[in-house]
């Protein structure tokens, strides 16, 4: 069932989505979504999902996920530069750091480059710049 679902801009005329189903027995599948939408805005010209199962049982306001995406298959259907790692960060999180690249959070979404490539660790962190949750990035599934 759909615990949760939020967007923020990306970049000039695309929109990053986030959704998140819950399994009856615990496991979250966070799907997110990258749009390029119509030069007016109102409506999508195109699109890519991609998802990932996070074995948290944590309920959906603590859930921390970061993804690192398949750049080959994204580059092919979506020609715009999008970033290395999506992350969906605990609610209380102001940003998320990876390695020394740290990103700020906007309704509970981050995005890191390419040079974050290889980072085995990601937190979250409060407005006072405490840990406040820690995972490791998976790899998304188109």
């Amino acid at each position: 069932r759909p615990v949760l679902a939020t967007a923020r801009a990306l970049e000039r005329n695309h929109q990053l989505g986030a959704t998140v189903f819950r399994s009856p027995d615990g496991p979250h599948l966070v799907a997110f979504s990258v749009a390029r939408m119509q030069p007016n805005g109102d409506r999508v010209a195109e699109s890519i999902a991609m998802g990932a199962v996070i074995g948290s049982t944590a309920q959906p306001e603590a859930l921390f996920a970061v993804v690192r995406l398949d750049m080959s298959l994204v580059e092919k259907l979506l020609p715009f530069m999008l970033p290395a790692y999506l992350a969906l960060a605990p609610e209380g999180a102001t940003q998320v750091r990876m390695g020394s690249v740290v990103a700020p959070v906007q309704h509970r979404l981050a995005t890191f480059p390419f040079d974050t490539l290889g980072q085995t660790t990601a937190e979250a962190l409060d407005s006072t710049g405490t840990v406040i949750a820690t995972t490791r990035p998976v790899a998304a599934v188109p």
